[in-house]
């Protein structure tokens, strides 16, 4: 956030040394909701909510679930999914762009898997390639917290929480 929202920034910051935050994810959705608050561009940044899908958390206030993705969320962060289908700058994959074809057509209108078992299936297959990134993966759900504003996307739009 910055610069461009000193507010909103240092609401984090303060999250962050009281660990309400670690590494810019905030921990609760009320934190959240405040941080947002504090924004003076609001209609450039979302709320979301994400979560490792095998841990019991209180899910109260996340809203309605968009999906699975495996992911790690510590360090690089990195989204499979991204690595290979949505964004392949890294790493690429084949050239006819057919090997994750069957995975691509399991995601939904949020480019994220329906269910934890179809991540799951997805990252097995990823990881068995040796070109791939290897880390300490989890199928995070992602939720789009309620009774926020979602703004119509945009492309420099960027995610609080």
């Amino acid at each position: 956030m910055g610069r461009e929202e000193p507010e909103a920034s240092q609401a984090l910051d303060d999250l962050e040394t009281s660990n309400g935050a670690d590494e810019g994810f905030i921990l609760s959705v009320r934190d959240a909701r405040r941080v947002y608050s504090l924004l003076r561009n609001p209609e450039r940044w979302e709320v979301i909510w994400a979560g490792n899908s095998d841990e019991a958390v209180d899910r109260s206030d996340v809203g309605a679930t968009l999906g699975f993705e495996p992911t790690w969320f510590v360090g690089d962060r990195l989204s499979a999914l991204c690595d290979c289908m949505c964004f392949p700058r890294w790493h690429g994959t084949d050239k006819e762009g057919v090997l994750f074809a069957e995975h691509y057509e399991r995601l939904n209108e949020h480019a994220l898997f329906n269910s934890r078992d179809e991540a799951k299936e997805f990252l097995e297959f990823y990881l068995s390639f040796d070109w791939t990134e290897t880390g300490d993966y989890v199928i995070a759900e992602i939720c789009l917290p309620e009774e926020l504003p979602h703004p119509p996307f945009q492309s420099d739009r960027k995610s609080v929480g």
